[in-house]
């Protein structure tokens, strides 16, 4: 430490390098002592002291110098059995090989270790597992532990020995690893060419370790095929010992007739005729001792007796055998499609229908058999025991001894004969007292031969009806009575739908229900092809037409729309699945087959904004997190845009909506735990009275709606809609009171004609007819056209509104609402153009046009596409959400928020601002009142007010219809009918008649005399006022106008009013500016207390233009001949922006 501040200090070590193999080695470094280097310190007589604790270091060298080559064993991988050689009988022996690479020019040595079950020193490298570890002395055993390498010797032999035993034992392994090298050598720490640190050996399985392969006892006799059963499978299982079931196995099986032979034909009967599979493997995995074969017998139609067939156990997987004892299982078919003959009567005789004027009727028999022997059948007429209910109808017996005598019979078939026939009678005339439709049965019974009476087909169903048009439609029922696919029942179905062109009566719907009902007990049973079912669907639609009065109130079709609903998923059990059947307008099937986290909340979106979501909790949600296809349920959920199948005596529903929500299997029942299903229908755009409404739940068993509140309860009501909450799984409904609200009628349409001819008219005057158009009146005219385009889009909105689709609605309402707000930005505009001209004494605003056209037509633009944006793209609503019906009427914005914050507000502002600017203008009127800047030879102080009268009228016509609009009471309807004509009216006949240029008289002339002369050339001819940009200013005419009312106290002066005035100026020499003999004073300006000669000198300044001079070359401004004047000047009157003090 050579600092008195330093507090580290280091110094080196070397290590001398040699060629000796060494391992890891270390040594201690201690520090023994410690002085001061400079005596003379303060604290020299106290020196530091050594920290015991810190004092020693310790230095490791590692191993280095592999003089002895690198060691290494393998190959790296050895399976070998455990059984002894069966050539030698000798215990198996595993020889592996140590080789030494790199340097091999000393004699070296390297333990070798063994690493099984009950080993107790950890290997040196990580080991993956790889199944049960062997036990050495047990399993193996390690004859040499030691290997030694002379110098030039490159490889070693080590020799293990497998230990048989009689256990059956699954697959060991154990290791085999080198340890502590000598002699310079080192253990190679990365495999190469197979040989590296450690061998794995793998031990396989010993003595049938897989089993004794065989069929269990109950397995190998009593197994029956049956054809005819519902069941036609049948299950044979394999069995092995408990200690021999170590691996996964397969085990391979066939059928055969023959133990000795395999083979597949016997007796006529052919096994790959009979069975779906003839051969297969078993699986049986790893700990099972029990695993299965499955055999499965073909459905056919071929009569076939009872016989036997074996199936073998030919082959099973590495370490197992197989049991001879128990190889062959005996398995029989038993008899099928009745091999002795079957008698059925033939399709089109198994529902015969009968009319009125029926009295034989003539049935076919089938005998499905042999017919190499003749035999015999009996037959005999039934009463039916009761009715027969087909939905709210019924089937009615018929009587023996009234509508059909009691027949009994045989029928013979003779030898090679398969068809037979009977006849059985009618009476008429002595038909029972019951309704039609009525029925009784023709049952065969006692076949000789053994054969066999069919059990379904074996009965005919003798049908009675009243007339012609009813056996067309029952006589279609006979064809569903027949093994069904989609080649038989889509004509069906096409043929019932086409009979539907007519009105049916009771009995003629009584058969439609019951072929609806056959159809539907055979989806149930067998899945339907994708044609019927939409067939079934399109038949239902059709009797969920409202203008069937036959269909009203049958509320049993709902029941079958929810039987067809499940049937489209009845034959897939795990499977998720979805149908949706929405092409009908009448109704909307929805049917899933889901899991109950998919269930439980799901929301059903319907027509109009309707919605149905069902509880949260409504299915328990099993806890284990993989999905168990078990745990599947069906939901369907219909909504019905009608109520014509639940029409009664009671009122109706809300917008005729209706919906129907059930669990497969569960029925119509109440909801457990508080669950509750919530769905909202909407009206058709009637406000909804509040307080009055009620949620409606069908009762099935009344057929009737229930509102006794016990499950059902209102939630919310809006203006028009109505959302309630049932604590139970049925249909539901709701019922509301209307409010008494006016709607458009022959006089709002009225009015909206008026206003429409009014603007219009008034437009083409100011675009046609305008002479001496101002810049005031062209702003005029631009909200004129915006008047026009909010009446015109209004109208038709509420006159083909609810009529339009929603893109259509959407566009209506759109532009709508860009004039709506066009009319006031242009008022805001005129109101800007009158502050600069009245109050800023601006007469040149028209440069501004272009600014005021693109904000009068741009602005409402801009607030639409802010609007747009905002809602579609910040809060997601779509475009008809913004822009749409509103109370079902007319299209505009039907969110009250946004028709608020654009249709109201916007304008409101503009108004305001409006209300303001004229305040001020108001305050300045004697600056502006004399002149004409609205429109020429018209004084302001006419014009202005006659401005706000219409902005007035504006804005009350969009405040009432805006009113109405949201509340619909009829005395808003009655104000916005009156303004509206207002508007109308006072636009024709103020900015159409008043204002119409061509009507303008012509003015009297005027004429200047200079120098006291009176001349031609002097004279101005006042045939009215001038354009825009002319030779004579608005000003001078205004002047002059003025002048025509000066009082006689004025006549000394040199203008003077007459037929032909005059005015009399003289140059000034000096200034060459005009002199008066006079002076004078308009009293329209100025007060009478102002009359010195100071102000006649302003005055006449003001008004004659000091230092204005006319060439006379020059044409006479606003002279109509256009020609020169000479000697002569013609004075320009001019509006000139100066302070009222200077005045």
């Amino acid at each position: 430490f050579v600092s008195p501040h330093q507090l580290n200090a280091s110094f080196n070590l070397s290590v001398l390098d040699d060629s000796l193999s060494e391992p890891d080695e270390y040594f201690r470094v201690n520090l023994t002592h410690v002085q001061v280097l400079n005596p003379d310190l303060i604290w020299a007589k106290t020196p530091p002291r050594l920290n015991p604790q810190h004092s020693v270091a310790t230095v490791t060298i590692l191993a280095s110098d592999a003089t002895g080559g690198v060691l290494s064993i393998g190959p790296e991988q050895v399976q070998v059995p455990e059984d002894r050689d069966e050539a030698s009988q000798q215990e198996r022996r595993v020889s592996l090989r140590v080789r030494r690479s790199n340097d091999v020019s000393g004699a070296v040595s390297v333990r070798v270790r063994a690493y099984g079950d009950g080993s107790t020193t950890p290997p040196p490298f990580i080991l993956k597992p790889s199944g049960t570890l062997a036990k050495e002395h047990q399993d193996f055993r390690l004859d040499s532990t030691v290997v030694s390498l002379q110098a030039g010797e490159k490889e070693a032999e080590v020799v293990l020995i497998i230990l048989d035993d009689s256990e059956p034992e699954g697959q060991e392994v154990f290791y085999i690893y080198l340890s502590n090298p000598e002699g310079g050598a080192q253990i190679t720490d990365s495999p190469q060419q197979g040989f590296g640190a450690f061998v794995k050996i793998t031990i396989l399985g010993s003595d049938h370790h897989n089993g004794i392969i065989g069929f269990t006892f109950n397995s190998l006799l009593g197994q029956v095929l049956e054809e005819d059963s519902k069941n036609r499978s049948a299950r044979l299982y394999l069995q092995r010992q408990e200690n021999r079931a170590f691996e996964d196995l397969q085990v391979f099986w066939r059928t055969t007739f023959s133990k000795d032979s395999f083979s597949l034909v016997n007796d006529g009967v052919n096994l790959t005729m009979q069975l779906v599979q003839t051969s297969g493997t078993a699986f049986c995995r790893r700990g099972e001792t029990i695993c299965a074969i499955t055999l499965e017998v073909i459905d056919d139609q071929v009569p076939e007796y009872q016989a036997w067939f074996l199936v073998e156990i030919y082959q099973v997987g590495a370490g197992a055998a197989i049991n001879e004892s128990t190889r062959f299982a005996n398995v029989t078919l038993a008899e099928s499609d009745n091999p002795e003959g079957v008698v059925f009567f033939t399709v089109g005789h198994r529902l015969p229908i009968a009319t009125p004027v029926t009295t034989k009727l003539s049935l076919q028999i089938y005998r499905q058999a042999s017919t190499a022997s003749a035999m015999t059948v009996q037959y005999r007429t039934v009463e039916l025991p009761r009715e027969e209910m087909v939905g709210p109808y019924m089937i009615w017996p018929a009587k023996s001894g009234m509508d059909f005598p009691k027949q009994e019979g045989q029928v013979t078939f003779e030898v090679g004969s398969q068809m037979a026939s009977l006849n059985i009678y009618l009476t008429p005339d002595l038909a029972s007292p019951s309704p039609t439709p009525k029925r009784f049965q023709v049952e065969l019974y006692n076949p000789s031969g053994g054969a066999s009476v069919d059990s379904q087909f074996g009965l005919a169903n003798v049908t009675l009806v009243s007339d012609a048009a009813s056996e067309a439609v029952w006589a279609l029922l006979d064809q569903l009575h027949q093994p069904l696919d989609s080649a038989v029942l889509n004509p069906v179905l096409q043929e019932l739908k086409a009979t539907l062109a007519t009105r049916f009566s009771q009995e003629q719907m009584t058969g439609m229900l019951e072929a609806l009902g056959k159809v539907l007990a055979e989806a149930e049973k067998a899945p339907l092809q994708d044609s019927s079912r939409n067939l079934t669907y399109d038949l239902l639609c059709a009797l969920a037409n409202p203008s069937r009065d036959d269909t009203r109130g049958l509320s049993h079709l709902a029941e079958m729309t929810e039987r067809f609903a499940f049937s489209l998923f009845a034959h897939s059990q795990c499977q998720i699945l979805s149908a949706i059947h929405d092409s009908c307008p009448f109704l909307v099937i929805s049917s899933f087959q889901w899991y109950p986290t998919q269930i439980n909340g799901h929301k059903f979106r319907g027509q109009n904004s309707d919605f149905l979501q069902l509880p949260d909790r409504l299915l328990p949600v099993p806890a284990a997190s993989t999905p168990d296809c078990r745990n599947l349920s069906g939901v369907q959920m219909t909504e019905f845009r009608t109520e014509h199948w639940f029409l009664n005596d009671s009122a109706s529903v809300l917008s005729g909506k209706v919906f129907s929500v059930s669990l497969q299997g569960r029925g119509s029942r109440p909801l457990e735990d508080g669950n509750e299903v919530v769905y909202r229908i909407h009206s058709s755009g009637q406000q909804i009275k509040p307080g009055e409404s009620v949620c409606l739940l069908w009762n099935q068993t009344t057929a009737s709606w229930s509102s006794d509140g016990q499950y059902c309860r209102v939630v919310r009501e809006g203006g028009n809609y109505v959302e309630c909450a049932c604590s139970h799984l049925s249909v539901y409904a709701a019922h509301v009171q209307f409010a008494l609200l006016a709607s458009y009628n022959e006089a709002f349409y009225t009015s909206g004609f008026i206003c429409i001819s009014g603007f219009a008219l008034a437009i083409i005057s100011h675009v046609l007819c305008s002479r001496f158009p101002m810049f005031a009146a062209k702003l005029l005219t631009h909200m004129l056209v915006a008047c026009l385009g909010t009446q015109i889009c209004f109208l038709v909105s509420a006159f083909r509104g609810r009529l339009f689709s929603e893109d259509s609605c959407a566009t209506l309402a759109l532009f709508c609402h860009y004039f709506h707000l066009s009319q006031f930005f242009w008022m805001l505009i005129q109101a800007v153009n009158f502050w600069q001209v009245l109050v800023m004494n601006d007469e040149h605003t028209e440069r501004r046009y272009l600014i005021y056209f693109l904000l009068g037509w741009g602005l409402p633009a801009l607030v639409i596409i802010i609007l747009v944006i905002v809602l579609l793209g910040g809060f997601g609503w779509n475009i008809h959400s913004v822009y749409g019906l509103v109370q079902g009427d007319v299209c505009f914005i039907p969110n009250i928020y946004a028709a608020l914050s654009t249709a109201v507000l916007v304008p409101l502002i503009c108004l305001v601002a409006v209300l303001v600017i004229f305040i001020h203008v108001y305050q300045v009127t004697e600056q502006w009142k004399a002149y004409d800047d609205i429109y020429r030879g018209r004084t302001n102080s006419t014009e202005v007010p006659l401005l706000l009268y219409l902005f007035l009228l504006i804005s009350l016509v969009c405040l009432w219809a805006g009113l109405h609009m949201g509340y619909r009471d009829l005395w808003m309807l009655i104000l916005y009918v009156i303004f509206n004509c207002l508007l109308g009216l006072y636009v024709f006949a103020v900015y159409f008649m008043m204002h119409n240029q061509v009507c303008w008289p012509t003015k009297a002339s005027y004429t200047v005399e200079m120098s006291g002369h009176d001349g031609p050339d002097a004279t101005y001819q006042g045939g009215g006022p001038s354009t825009v940009g002319g030779d004579i200013s608005k000003s001078t005419q205004n002047l002059i106008s003025a002048m025509e009312e000066i009082s006689a106290d004025w006549e000394r002066a040199s203008l003077r009013t007459s037929i032909q005035p005059t005015s009399v100026f003289k140059p000034s020499p000096v200034m060459e500016t005009f002199t008066t003999e006079g002076s004078f004073i308009n009293t329209n300006l100025v007060t009478t207390d102002e009359e010195s000669q100071d102000f006649d000198d302003l005055i006449f300044a003001l008004k004659t233009g000091t230092g204005l001079n006319v060439s006379d070359n020059e044409s006479i401004p606003g002279s109509h001949d256009g020609g020169s004047v000479s000697n002569s000047q013609i004075v320009e009157l001019r509006r000139i922006p100066i302070a009222d003090t200077h005045l």
